[in-house]
């Protein structure tokens, strides 16, 4: 393909996914992950850095955030725009990583077209969290440490460190890139492919991240050990289903099992040959020691590999942690597919997977909602209120989402207050409360701790408040129900 047709048919496909990403971006609600970020970039550096470290992530995306949203405000749009255009930067690095691997013109468009019909793509686009921050720098430090390979100069592996090491400061599973780039590299080296002098340096480069990170590492210990309680050992059945439903988010979208029995059959199966059709054609690949291919297989399948062992102990959301190596899966699959000689056998198989993502695509933009969607409870409080009533939210919401759409004025309900974290505590504390009259009590079943909430009432008149029974509903958006609860004095 020349270069007359290739470049503009290539900014088509940039142009594309740049549409799919802004397609309805203000659509679904901001989920509580969402909202913690907003929250938590409306401190400052120093208290960022200080939660992040009590918190599971560290701190570089709240960061960041904090800056974009200082010079681009902090709506919805503005916030969500910050992932899409790292998303569209991740794109922009999987044709470099393309290109550096020789891949021909027309097979790189492919490769390409399916990451902007990717559904998992095109919904971590538009979620104000750190998997798109990382995506964009973990396959930069790919990129930086492939061409370090081929050209060999220093300033290439400066680049590729300091993106590694940035990354590592987004999200701990960039460290599963590093150590699959750190594989690669002793592959490489007993191989003999390296001078000694050459070999010093990769591997000097190679730690610079692991240097860079030293000072967070105590920190990283201490998170990593403790785990998080909602995070559950597993058994091989659940890993092996958790990790089918990563393919099968990856090419039929984040709500596929909302959709009829007949698609979510059809789903399961075509994700399931495909994890059939890549391990056994990597395999034959690797034993061929096929160096092409060697950098993406080893990219895809080690990260896999440990977090799929990791899940044994710690449930994990493989979509949501592997996102990081979907763009080595789209190029694996245009690798493996187009080594077929037959033209009329492997384009046709490319395109049928590319079709599958775009019906995927409908299925995502279908649905109007992420998780914790309190925009119909909201519209509820918000008709039955009164100008003098109080809200609280329980439990870790603690009323961040309406306090949000408060201070944007999507409600006209006040921030809720915060009397507590979790429901004892808050109704110890309006027991000591004359100023608060009446008063709504919003419960999320979603909590770990639920003590007390189906004796919410008693509880409430054990301190004086009277229950409306009127103006009790509950909810059910996903994950769980949500009641609400009026009391008055």
């Amino acid at each position: 393909m020349s270069k007359k047709v290739f470049y503009p048919l290539l900014i088509l496909i940039f142009a594309l996914a740049f549409v799919h990403c802004i397609n309805e971006i203000e659509q679904k609600n901001m989920w509580f992950d969402e909202v913690y970020s907003w929250n938590l970039s409306l401190d400052s550096p120093k208290t960022i850095i200080e939660t992040a470290s009590g918190d599971i992530h560290p701190p570089l995306f709240y960061l960041t955030l904090k800056l974009w949203t200082s010079l681009f405000s902090d709506t919805v749009f503005s916030m969500r725009l910050l992932s899409v255009l790292l998303v569209i930067g991740g794109m922009f690095w999987t044709f470099r990583i393309c290109r550096q691997l020789k891949i021909s013109h027309g097979k790189i468009l492919l490769i390409l077209l399916l990451y902007t019909f990717s559904p998992l793509l095109i919904y971590y686009a538009q979620e104000v969290r750190m998997q798109s921050l990382n995506l964009f720098l973990t396959l930069g430090s790919t990129y930086f440490f492939l061409v370090f390979l081929d050209k060999k100069k220093n300033i290439h592996g400066i680049v590729w460190a300091v993106f590694a090491s940035l990354s590592i400061y987004t999200h701990y599973f960039a460290l599963l890139i590093l150590f699959s780039q750190f594989i690669i590299l002793m592959v490489l080296y007993f191989r003999t492919q390296f001078d000694s002098k050459f070999t010093r340096r990769v591997f000097l480069f190679s730690l610079l991240p692991l240097l860079a990170f030293s000072p967070w590492l105590p920190t990283f210990f201490k998170q990593t050990s403790q785990g998080q309680p909602w995070r559950v050992p597993q058994n091989i059945i659940e890993v092996s289903s958790g990790y089918l439903r990563f393919f099968n988010e990856a090419f039929f979208s984040y709500y596929w099992n909302y959709e009829n029995k007949g698609v979510i059959f059809g789903v399961n199966i075509v994700s399931a040959l495909l994890i059939l059709f890549l391990l056994i054609f990597s395999i034959r690949y690797f034993l061929k020691n096929d160096g092409e291919k060697l950098p993406i297989i080893v990219l895809f399948f080690i990260p896999s590999l440990i977090a799929f062992l990791i899940s044994f102990r710690q449930s994990i959301i493989f979509s949501r942690y592997l996102l990081i190596t979907v763009p080595y899966l789209l190029i694996l699959f245009g690798m493996l597919i187009f080594s077929f000689k037959r033209k009329l056998v492997s384009y046709p198989l490319y395109i049928i997977l590319i079709a599958s993502s775009a019906f995927g695509l409908t299925i995502n933009f279908a649905n109007d909602y992420k998780n914790n969607d309190y925009r119909k409870i909201e519209s509820y409080i918000e008709k039955n209120s009164s100008p003098n009533d109080k809200v609280i939210v329980e439990p870790h919401y603690l009323g961040w989402i309406i306090k949000y759409d408060n201070w944007h004025k999507k409600t006209s309900l006040p921030a809720p207050d915060i009397l507590g974290w979790v429901l004892q505590m808050q109704i110890d504390s309006l027991a000591k409360r004359n100023d608060i009259k009446n008063v709504w009590m919003v419960l999320d079943y979603s909590s770990m701790e639920k003590n007390g909430y189906d004796s919410l009432n008693v509880k409430m008149t054990s301190i004086g408040f009277k229950a409306d029974s009127l103006k009790e509903k509950t909810f059910y958006p996903y994950p769980a129900k949500v009641k609400t609860a009026y009391f008055y004095k």
